[in-house]
C-alpha cells in the first residue's frame, strides 16, 4: 500500500474503513489509527512523511503501544529517509530504502543488530590475533585470475540464513556459519550447528575472549572453542535460545556431529588473498561496520569506513563483489544477503577476516 493511496485516503475521510479492510494484525490498525491522530496535530509539510510512516507501519506490521513510542518511532522514520538519501548518493550500485529496522535509532539498531560499537576495543583488549590464532594465512602459491568467481551457496554449502534477533551475538552465527560450511565442503552435508552452544560455552570465559553474550563477541573464541571441545553439536539437539529470551544459559555438553582442526586470521588489507582463501578453503568470517545496512534493500554496497562492529559470513566473490551472508533473517536485503564492492575495503571489510578449517 502505497502513501498515495494512504494519503487518498485520508483526504477523502474513508481512512478508517481503509485500515480495518487491510490485511494486518489489530494491534497495527490500531497503530495506524493512533498515527493518523497524531498527523492531524503536524504542520501540513509533515504529511507527506506521516503517510509515508503509515505505509511503513502497515507494511512491517508495526505495533507500538503509546502515542509517545510512536512519536519517538516517526522522529526514528525521518531521520532514517535523511540517511537513506545520503546513502544513494554514497553508492550509486545499491538500493537503501525503508526496512523493518528503520523505527530504531541508530544506537538501537547497533546494539541489537550488531556485536556493538565496542567491538574494536573488546577485541584489541584481549589481543586475540596473539592469544588464539595461528599465523596469518596467506596464499602465496594460488593464483587468482581477474575473471574468477565463485559462490558456495550454488555448490550447496552454505546453511540456511538465521535470525540473532535482537541478540548481539553476531559473531556466534558467523562462526558456526563457517563451521557448518566446512562440514558441508568435507561431508557433503549441510547440517545446522547450534548457535547456543557457540554463545552460552564462551561466555564470560578469559580463555575464549570473556565473550559477552548478546552483547557482543569474537568468532575467533568460539573457534577456539570448537576445537578445544572437540567439535560441536546440531542444532537440533541444542536448541539455540538467547535470540528469543535475550538470556545466556548455562554450557551443557552434547554429542559433537561437526568439527575443525584449525583457524587462522588473514592477512590484513588484503582482498586478493581474501579471495584465494574463500575459493580454496571455504566461506570466511568477516568483520564489518554494518551501519550503512540499517536501511540496505539490495545491490553492491561501497561506504568506506574505519569502524567494525559486526560480524558475517563471506561466501563468494565476482571481478566486481563479495557475496556475504548476513543474519538478519532471509527477509532482509537480498534474501539475508548483500555484497560489498571489491577493492575498496567497503564497510573496512579487509581489516579482520578469520577461516576455520579441518
Amino acid at each position: 500500500m502505497s502513501p498515495l493511496m494512504i494519503h487518498s485516503m485520508l483526504e477523502q475521510n474513508k481512512f478508517i474503513r481503509y485500515v480495518q479492510e487491510l490485511p494486518i494484525t489489530n494491534e497495527t490498525k490500531n497503530t495506524m489509527m493512533m498515527v493518523a491522530r497524531i498527523r492531524t496535530r503536524l504542520p501540513e509539510n509533515d504529511y507527506y512523511n506521516t503517510t509515508t510512516f503509515l505505509s511503513y507501519i502497515a507494511h512491517f506490521n508495526k505495533d507500538y503501544s503509546t502515542e509517545n513510542e510512536a512519536s519517538v518511532k516517526y522522529a526514528n522514520i525521518r531521520t532514517s529517509l535523511d540517511n537513506i538519501e545520503e546513502q544513494k548518493r554514497e553508492n550509486p550500485q545499491a538500493k537503501f530504502g525503508l526496512t523493518m529496522y528503520s523505527d530504531q535509532t541508530r544506537n538501537d539498531f547497533i546494539a541489537q543488530k550488531t556485536c556493538g560499537d565496542g567491538f574494536n576495543a573488546h577485541y584489541q583488549k584481549w589481543n586475540y590475533f596473539s592469544r588464539f590464532v595461528e599465523k596469518p594465512l596467506h596464499l602465496s602459491d594460488v593464483t587468482i585470475r581477474a575473471d574468477d568467481s565463485i559462490d558456495w551457496r550454488s555448490k550447496g554449502k552454505v546453511s540456511s540464513v538465521k535470525d540473532q534477533n535482537r541478540c548481539g551475538c553476531c559473531y556466534a552465527f558467523a562462526a558456526v556459519g563457517a563451521v557448518e560450511s566446512q562440514h558441508a565442503i568435507k561431508t557433503g552435508k549441510v547440517i545446522d550447528l547450534s548457535v547456543q552452544q557457540a554463545v552460552s560455552c564462551t561466555y564470560k570465559d578469559k580463555k575464549y575472549g570473556g565473550n559477552n553474550g548478546c552483547k557482543g563477541g569474537q568468532s575467533d573464541g568460539v573457534f577456539r572453542y570448537i576445537i578445544d571441545n572437540g567439535g560441536i553439536a546440531s542444532e537440533s539437539s541444542y536448541k539455540t535460545v538467547s535470540p528469543i529470551s535475550l538470556s545466556i544459559p548455562k554450557c551443557e555438553k552434547k554429542p559433537s556431529v561437526a568439527k575443525i582442526s584449525r583457524q587462522s586470521k588473514l592477512t590484513p588489507m588484503d582482498e586478493n588473498n581474501l579471495a584465494k582463501v574463500v575459493k580454496t578453503v571455504g566461506p570466511v568470517v568477516t568483520y564489518i561496520d554494518a551501519d550503512s545496512l540499517m536501511n540496505y534493500k539490495s545491490g553492491v554496497v561501497s561506504t568506506k569506513s574505519k569502524r567494525i562492529n559486526h560480524a558475517v559470513l563471506t561466501v563468494g566473490f565476482t571481478k566486481d563483489y563479495w557475496i556475504i551472508k548476513n543474519s538478519w533473517t532471509p527477509n532482509w536485503g537480498e534474501k539475508g544477503y548483500f555484497r560489498l564492492k571489491r577493492g575498496v575495503n567497503a564497510l573496512n571489510m579487509a581489516q579482520y577476516n578469520f577461516a576455520a578449517y579441518k
